[in-house]
């Protein structure tokens, strides 16, 4: 997929986002569990994306529970709201546009 920040932006907002950004990350970045108060989306860019969701019962945390799954350049990562998360960024980074409904993430 090779849209510019501007496509990717109109293309986001055409699903019914109104707040939309882009964004980077660093090669290895990783984002702890955490939820979002609105729904948020991820038009990913470039690089790779691994997202989980892990168990929501604090303290309880077996690695085998928590199936991640990792995406590329045009995929779609839709994440609901309150929905626990945690996510990793590949070894080259990452460029995503990303749009959110409600608030931003509240770390646990």
């Amino acid at each position: 997929m090779s849209l510019s920040e501007a496509e990717a932006q109109r293309q986001v907002r055409s699903w019914g986002f109104s707040h939309v950004y882009t964004w980077s990350d660093r090669p290895n970045t990783y984002y702890s569990p955490h939820t979002h108060g609105g729904v948020t989306t991820h038009l990913i860019l470039s690089g790779e994306f691994t997202v989980a969701f892990p168990s929501s019962k604090k303290g309880v945390r077996l690695e085998e529970e928590v199936k991640k799954e990792t995406f590329g350049p045009g995929a779609r990562i839709d994440v609901g709201a309150g929905q626990l998360h945690e996510v990793w960024i590949g070894e080259e980074g990452s460029g995503d546009t990303i749009s959110t409904r409600g608030i931003m993430p509240a770390f646990i």
